[in-house]
């Protein structure tokens, strides 16, 4: 319905330009990232608050959002979906957003070779069975989860982990905690 001046330089719009307009249409996801997936977990996001009645957090994901020139620029966002209910009906649902790509990388690679890369790609594998099964993290979106998965993997390899099996371990257990903090807000 509405935007306010923060939400708009923040994204790179104008209000007059988006508002009114459906969320999706203005940040569809990046079609040349295969691995996008943030309008899965903010419309998740939103359907949760929609029908919970409380705000429901997102962990740090990566939804990248086009410059004025119409080109996908990483981003990574912090966000909250709130529900405003009046006699007993949801009103409206408020979006508030963060963005927090100054905390990573520049361009939010944080890596270049071809070794680290590919022991993500084995660590991911790996990790991923177990996740899949995880009755704590089953409740939460496949593309969060393997969003979130990544980050934390990756920032596992960036400190300094090397061994496979840490890394996995260290990664699993970083993404329950982030997810168990997100989901009592």
């Amino acid at each position: 319905m509405d935007v306010n001046d923060t939400y708009a330089k923040a994204t790179m719009t104008a209000a007059p330009k988006i508002t009114g307009q459906r969320l999706f249409d203005v940040f569809p996801d990046n079609p040349d990232d295969p691995s996008a997936a943030g309008v899965a977990n903010v419309f998740s996001s939103l359907r949760t608050a929609a029908e919970s009645g409380r705000p429901h957090a997102i962990a740090v994901q990566r939804y990248d959002i086009r410059d004025p020139d119409s080109r996908f620029v990483k981003r990574f966002w912090r966000s909250v979906n709130t529900p405003v209910i009046k006699d007993s009906r949801l009103v409206y649902l408020l979006h508030q957003i963060e963005d927090v790509t100054a905390q990573f990388p520049a361009q939010g690679h944080i890596f270049v070779d071809d070794e680290s890369e590919n022991l993500i790609g084995t660590a991911f594998e790996k990790s991923w069975r177990f996740v899949d099964k995880d009755p704590f993290l089953a409740h939460n979106p496949k593309p969060l989860l393997r969003d979130r998965l990544r980050v934390h993997l990756e920032l596992s390899l960036r400190n300094g982990e090397r061994d496979l099996f840490h890394l996995a371990n260290n990664a699993i257990s970083n993404l329950r905690t982030e997810l168990g903090r997100c989901s009592r807000l």
